[in-house]
């Protein structure tokens, strides 16, 4: 006769070879908790629970039918269905969903959107532009992780034209705090009326405050920063402060922008 399981008998995670069972951060990713990367440091952390017990391996698989999550106590669900907003942030608001400090962050822009979503990566509190939110955790770290290599176009505008040896000092990149750093392309964009220039600075990865520190390091500050393209999808049409949601077709077409790892 088939024992009967405890009570307070704990169910244990799926094995890896349960049919139907995904990795842990991903899952919590489709759950709309947080990017993958963040997922794996609640899961380091001990945040996390599968079945009542505290997982910590990033190797655990679970069975959504079956398993039950809990991030920091709280019951997890699947959400339904991928929602990908595209957001033109203006200066002066965090890319964060609450601030201690009271700040604006982006959530208050997103007034109306039901699902829970958050940023895919971050812009600093002066920098403007365009910012994707996000349930789904997969396209989050596609478009995050420098080795998937999606491109992330900035305008730069900054007080007088630089000599060529200081543009060519920042294609050839340059070592800052955290390693090497080097653009896909540095390229002038225009001259205004009042002297100041604006520079397409494109890149496939993004660390905190990257051109910012690239450009101090030539002793030309950075007058205003703008992100006007992340892969295929640009700013064009969306107001300062508005956003709109990505078609299936432009949230395809990003996924496929993505370099495989070789």
């Amino acid at each position: 006769m088939k024992k009967k399981r405890s009570p307070s008998q704990s169910k244990s995670p799926s094995k890896p070879s349960s049919p139907g069972a995904i990795r842990l951060q991903k899952y919590m990713g489709l759950c709309g908790i947080a990017s993958r990367r963040k997922s794996e440091e609640l899961i380091r952390l001990g945040f996390v629970q599968v079945n009542g017990r505290v997982v910590t391996e990033l190797g655990t698989k679970v069975t959504p039918d079956s398993d039950q999550v809990r991030v920091e106590g709280k019951l997890i669900h699947l959400e339904i269905g991928s929602h990908v907003l595209a957001l033109n942030k203006p200066r002066g608001v965090m890319t964060t969903l609450e601030d201690p400090g009271g700040r604006t962050t982006i959530k208050d822009l997103l007034k109306g959107v039901r699902e829970r979503v958050y940023p895919v990566g971050r812009l600093d509190y002066q920098t403007e532009g365009l910012i994707l939110v996000t349930n789904d955790g997969d396209l989050a770290n596609l478009v995050m992780h420098p080795r998937y290599e999606i491109k992330k176009v900035y305008l730069v505008k900054v007080k007088r034209l630089p000599t060529n040896q200081e543009l060519a000092r920042l294609r050839r990149g340059m070592f800052l705090e955290e390693g090497f750093v080097r653009p896909v392309s540095v390229e002038v964009k225009s001259i205004l009326d009042n002297g100041k220039i604006w520079i397409e600075v494109v890149l496939n990865e993004g660390k905190n405050r990257e051109i910012r520190r690239m450009f101090d390091r030539i002793r030309l500050p950075v007058d205003r920063l703008r992100r006007t393209q992340i892969g295929n999808i640009t700013i064009e049409g969306i107001p300062t402060g508005k956003y709109r949601p990505l078609t299936p077709d432009e949230v395809r077409r990003l996924r496929s922008l993505a370099k495989k790892p070789s």
